[in-house]
């Protein structure tokens, strides 16, 4: 597209229309005074009359060039003025980043003039462009706009004005505000358009960045996990609220625009309100209130909030912030709540409680601690504790706590602690690390128990034992008598009496009778040996089951004892764990052996009973019975061994006895118990 440069003068037709207006009354003038001069050849009375009107005419001329000279002078003031006015213009123009444009549309002539690198992209101050050309430079997206804009202020013949972009050549876009006006013939048509663009890229830039600012502000209002208002600070009208508020609250934000907190009762107390407003305006903003509002339903919360006066368009508002913490404040509450638990229950618990610092200086001590020491919070605490170990005691104890605490471990110790009393006691210590919530050390928390009685019963337990041992080897003995002294005798007899036979030297009948003698004692011998070997081990236990077993041991213990033991059962399960089968035989054994040496009565009542959950063996008696406090004190190998079975396989044992009412000894076993592995016979 070519270019080209283009001068632009005012025109001022007005000046030549004077001109020419005088011309004509000096020629008129001249007219006039030679028709007269003639007509005075005809009357000379005229003449003087003709004269006069001749002189008038000559003074009119001469006014009238006189008027004629002094527009001229004007006429040049104007013209000079008006071009000084125009070079303003022009620079006015190009300084503020316009384009002014003079289109006369019949000629076809459309001058512009103004900054147009700035606009267009063209490198002069003046530009007369083609038909149609300024519409190449409209943006694509904007020319259908600017077309219709234009068109329609030329139809209507109203001002013409547009906001659009401008696509230069360089392919910069600029965005322009355009005002112009059309000028009409006496027919309504358009014959001229004026106008000025100014280039508005700038401001339009300023406005996207305060839209884009604007919109993070209203993003980050609406999305903020706090409850936000925005409010007057004149009556506290709600002019905005976010959706934590409506979270928080419960109202919706169409219910609380135009309303004040007082109009929704969201103030629990006004007053406090109302004198944290009067901060907010006396100060300029407040933080970290705690505050109490009710939520639509009516609950009442708790929040911290903030509150700064902010001015938007002249109007004093208040931009508040409030975060719940009613949460927080329950859980405060629990863990207050908590520690006063944990302080009632270790102030009564019957255990001693400790806890330390990081410094492993003891920090506390409960109530059985210092009951227990005798001594008060203050004279134990840090190491004022350590006074009250056994010197025997003493370095193995602190070693233990040391070496556990610098590898954060827990430990178990035992050691002598001197009681109120100066009696040195045993205790267990069992203390383990404690950590805060974000996972950094806190010390150490540990109880003791006064273990005393537990040693002196581990010391009996040690005696047991050995009589255990003791009583298994008598029982070791007895069989290696039994074997000895009963069967084995038995044995040799009969194999002499057998030999005696063999020789044959007696009669047919002796030995007839012999054999059936040997029989006999073959028989006898069978017997003893099944009945030691049952007392060791029931092979029927393994066929038979527990049912079984026990009814072929009830009806043999009767016969060999000549006694009447009655045995019942009922829903007892076919198969049973051996442990469980072998713990309540053995029972059965030791129950019997009992009854049949201190009852002093010949009958006897064996049940098992059984269900989904247990089994439960009873034998009872109605004999001479005895005092269990006295047994108690002293209790025998038997009542510790059915015990002792019973615990392995997690049952329970017990005895119900008076003097003279008889005795009744009860096992029970849980049928689901998970741990039976360990031996029960």
């Amino acid at each position: 597209m070519a270019t080209s440069r283009v001068k632009t003068k005012p025109r001022f037709p007005a000046r030549w229309s004077i001109l020419v207006f005088s011309v004509g009354i000096v020629a008129v003038s001249a007219v006039v005074v030679f028709s007269f001069w003639e007509l005075a050849e005809i009357s000379y009375r005229h003449v003087q009359h003709a004269f006069h009107i001749a002189s008038m005419m000559v003074g009119f001329a001469l006014l009238t060039i006189i008027v004629l000279a002094v527009g001229q002078l004007v006429s040049r003031k104007l013209i000079s003025d008006a071009n000084v006015a125009h070079e303003q213009l022009r620079l006015a123009i190009t300084s503020g980043k316009s384009v002014a444009w003079d289109y006369d549309i019949n000629a076809k002539r459309n001058v512009w003039f103004g900054d147009l690198w700035t606009m267009f992209g063209i490198p002069s101050q003046g530009y007369l462009s083609q038909p149609g050309e300024f519409y190449s430079y409209v943006h694509p997206d904007d020319r259908d706009s600017v077309l219709e804009r234009v068109s329609f202020a030329r139809e209507k013949h109203e001002p013409y004005a547009a906001e659009f972009r401008i696509l230069r050549q360089d392919g910069v876009v600029r965005w322009i505000t355009a005002r112009g006006c059309f000028y009409y013939d006496k027919n309504g048509s358009a014959e001229r358009m004026l106008g000025v663009s100014v280039d508005i890229t700038e401001q339009k830039k300023a406005q996207e960045a305060l839209m884009k600012s604007e919109e993070k502000f209203a993003r980050a209002f609406r999305e903020s996990p706090m409850a936000l208002t925005l409010s007057t600070a004149r009556d506290h009208c709600y002019l905005d609220v976010n959706e934590s508020f409506e979270k928080y609250t419960g109202w919706k934000r169409a219910e609380v625009l135009g309303k004040t907190p007082f109009d929704l009762q969201l103030s629990v107390c006004s007053a406090p309100e109302e004198e944290l407003v009067n901060r907010v305006l006396s100060e300029g903003s407040v933080r970290d209130v705690e505050v109490r509002y009710r939520t639509k339903t009516g609950e009442i919360r708790v929040g911290l909030g903030s509150a700064e006066l902010i001015d938007i368009e002249g109007e004093a508002c208040l931009l508040s912030a409030v975060i719940d913490i009613t949460d927080r404040k329950q859980v405060e509450q629990q863990l207050r709540e908590s520690e006063e638990r944990f302080r009632l229950v270790a102030n009564t618990a019957p255990v001693m409680i400790w806890m330390s610092g990081v410094d492993k200086l003891c920090t506390y001590f409960n109530k059985p601690w210092l009951d227990f020491r005798g001594r008060s919070v203050e004279e134990e605490r840090g190491n004022g504790w350590v006074g009250g170990v056994h010197p025997e005691d003493f370095d193995n104890c602190l070693k233990t706590y040391f070496t556990s605490f610098d590898r954060r471990e827990s430990f178990t110790m035992e050691y002598r602690l001197r009681r109120h009393d100066g009696e040195y006691r045993w205790v267990l210590d069992i203390g383990a690390p404690r950590f805060n919530a974000d996972g950094s050390f806190a010390g150490y928390i540990g109880s003791a128990i006064d273990v005393t009685e537990r040693k002196e019963a581990e010391e009996i337990l040690g005696s047991i034992g050995r009589r255990l041992i003791e009583a298994h080897e008598e029982e070791r003995t007895w069989i290696g008598r039994e074997l000895h002294d009963d069967v084995s005798q038995r044995l040799a007899l009969l194999a002499v009496e057998l030999d005696r036979a063999k020789q044959g030297t007696s009669p047919q009948a002796k030995i007839h009778h012999d054999i059936e003698r040997a029989q006999h004692s073959i028989a006898e011998i069978a017997k003893d040996v099944h009945r030691l070997s049952h007392r060791l081990h029931s092979s029927k236990l393994d066929y038979l089951g527990l049912v079984g077993a026990a009814n072929s041991f009830c009806k043999e213990i009767a016969e060999q004892s000549g006694v009447e033991i009655q045995f019942r059962h009922t829903d007892v399960p076919r198969i049973l764990p051996r442990e469980i089968s072998l713990c309540l035989f053995r029972v059965l054994q030791e129950a019997i052996s009992n009854a049949l040496s201190h009852s002093g009565v010949r009958h006897f009542s064996v049940e098992l009973c059984g269900s989904s959950d247990y089994v439960e063996l009873s034998v009872s008696d109605s004999g001479l019975g005895f005092d269990l406090q006295a047994v108690a004190q002293f209790q025998g190998l038997g009542l510790i061994s059915m015990r002792e079975r019973l615990q392995l396989v997690k049952g329970a044992f017990s005895i119900d006895s008076k003097p003279n009412l008889g005795t009744t000894v009860r096992a029970r076993v849980p049928y689901k118990a998970e741990d039976y592995r360990a031996l029960a016979g």
